[in-house]
């Protein structure tokens, strides 16, 4: 029941859909009596579409001048999963969406802006074109010193891109998840650090000890938050 139209709110509400809709209906019933799951996450495809702008990147709003780097990759992720779960995506779009990161993620990033990057190139991988030679940049140069849930989604990226040791290294001995500073301007919190370092474990190794570590750290936050936000709700459901 997110009131505003802007991206992060409807990918948000319609994200987690794509992998609980039928613990939707048996939880809350009565907030799909307008319509079906499957209905939501289409009408959320189409709401995202129609925010892409002509480089292939997403603005906020509608009429939006520039692209919103997370936020798009936020989109893109949507998008791409969405097609794989058999919705109606666009290809034309979902190639536009996907160039848009290729250049994305070339460029270099400190700070809370390396988890653009890092969530970018998962993307990426996830959609069978991975860039490995920043891939490689990212984790020779960086390594360590990334926030615990970049340092997932790179790892992630490895695996997806048929490398799973390219990024062992990388997850070894996380640290716990934290937020970027505000002025970054991705949204972040601890919660949705944990939640993107849980969904990327989950890729890497589900039956491993540190996706089952992130899972409980994941439900500790949420259950100390009380009222978390849009997107920190979606992700922690989505990777849930």
């Amino acid at each position: 029941g997110y009131p505003y139209g802007c991206i992060e709110q409807t990918v948000s509400k319609a994200f987690p859909l794509l992998y609980f809709a039928n613990l939707a209906r048996e939880l809350e019933p009565d907030a799909l009596a307008k319509g079906s799951p499957e209905a939501m996450v289409q009408q959320g495809v189409s709401r995202v579409l129609s925010l892409q702008l002509p480089s292939g990147g997403f603005g906020m709003w509608p009429g939006a001048d520039g692209e919103q780097a997370w936020a798009s990759v936020y989109a893109t992720h949507f998008l791409l999963e969405a097609g794989k779960a058999g919705h109606q995506v666009p290809r034309q779009a979902l190639s536009r969406a996907l160039g848009y990161l290729v250049d994305l993620v070339k460029q270099f990033h400190k700070g809370g802006a390396q988890k653009t990057q890092a969530y970018g190139l998962y993307v990426l991988a996830l959609s069978g074109n991975p860039d490995k030679g920043t891939m490689d940049n990212l984790r020779d140069r960086q390594g360590a010193k990334l926030p615990a849930d970049a340092r997932a989604l790179l790892a992630a990226a490895y695996a997806a891109s048929g490398n799973a040791k390219g990024g062992e290294a990388l997850l070894r001995n996380l640290p716990a998840p934290q937020a970027a500073p505000r002025e970054d301007d991705i949204f972040d919190s601890p919660l949705r650090a944990a939640a993107l370092t849980l969904a990327a474990l989950i890729d890497v190794g589900p039956a491993g000890q540190e996706a089952a570590k992130a899972a409980r750290e994941l439900e500790r936050l949420m259950e100390a938050a009380g009222t978390v936000s849009t997107q920190d709700a979606g992700m922690a459901f989505m990777a849930l």
